[in-house]
């Protein structure tokens, strides 16, 4: 029996928009810029990764490689649990940058 796989969807069932659009997103990512240095990284991860932002709570420095640029993110898919590694991810220069 062949399988079926769920199409991506743009809007949820009851109608509401399910992503952001580019502009949107860009003032996302500039808003951000004015939080403090958590915030800006915690918005620049879901920004740059598309991760939820339950996977991105969930990171640990164990799953960050600041040499070769890579977040690994542990995502559940159904039953199933999965680590995805996002490489040359933008906002890992931001583990680096100066507390303020």
């Amino acid at each position: 029996m062949a399988e079926i796989v769920q199409e991506m969807r743009l809007f949820s069932g009851q109608g509401e928009r399910l992503y952001l659009t580019a502009g949107e997103r860009g003032r996302f990512l500039d808003a951000a810029l004015d939080e403090d240095r958590e915030n800006r990284v915690f918005c620049s991860v879901l920004h740059f990764t598309g991760a939820r932002p339950s996977e991105v709570l969930e990171i640990t420095p164990d799953r960050i490689s600041l040499g070769e640029k890579v977040i690994v993110l542990r995502t559940l898919k159904n039953v199933n649990t999965i680590n995805k590694a996002i490489s040359n991810c933008h906002s890992i220069d931001l583990f680096q940058s100066p507390i303020n």
